[in-house]
């Protein structure tokens, strides 16, 4: 599968979706369009719950072939004093990666000055892939001006 910059976000979002479907969830796409791009359920779960959902996918950069760059509209700061996912799809040759990060964890970032914005105050985030035993690593960045390196697990 060959993504070109048009086209990225809807062939990630349709994965998405046939993903999450074989998994057995159930989804929806909201109408009309308030920021979300996916709504998803486990009906499986006891009490299942909606969780709103933001979808950004990305190509690695023609100058560093290691380096995805993610940014968001203003709004973002929105969504983090809410139950809100974001997930990215990045794209690896003829392969799509998955992250799946829930607002608290950008929140934490946030209150922490660990995020870069531009001058137009979209949140931008870099992710960088290594190759660990054959196996493709990102790393999130968030602020690069400060060096600061996040990792999910220890955010």
């Amino acid at each position: 599968m060959s993504a070109s910059t048009v086209l990225k976000g809807a062939i990630f979002l349709a994965e998405l979706k046939r993903k999450l479907f074989s998994e057995g969830f159930t989804l929806a796409i909201p109408e009309p369009d308030l920021g979300d791009d996916l709504w998803v359920v486990d009906a499986k779960e006891t009490e299942p719950q909606l969780r709103r959902c933001q979808i950004k996918s990305a190509l690695p950069s023609s100058s560093q072939p290691n380096k995805y760059t993610v940014n968001f509209t203003p709004s973002f700061r929105a969504r983090l004093d809410c139950r809100f996912y974001f997930i990215f799809g990045l794209y690896q040759g003829d392969d799509i990666h998955f992250a799946c990060f829930p607002s608290s964890f950008f929140k934490r970032l946030c209150e922490g000055n660990k995020i870069r914005f531009n001058e137009k105050g979209r949140a931008i985030f870099d992710f960088f892939v290594s190759d660990v035993e054959g196996s493709p690593v990102f790393d999130l960045r968030g602020n690069p001006v400060k060096n600061t390196l996040v990792n999910p697990k220890n955010a």
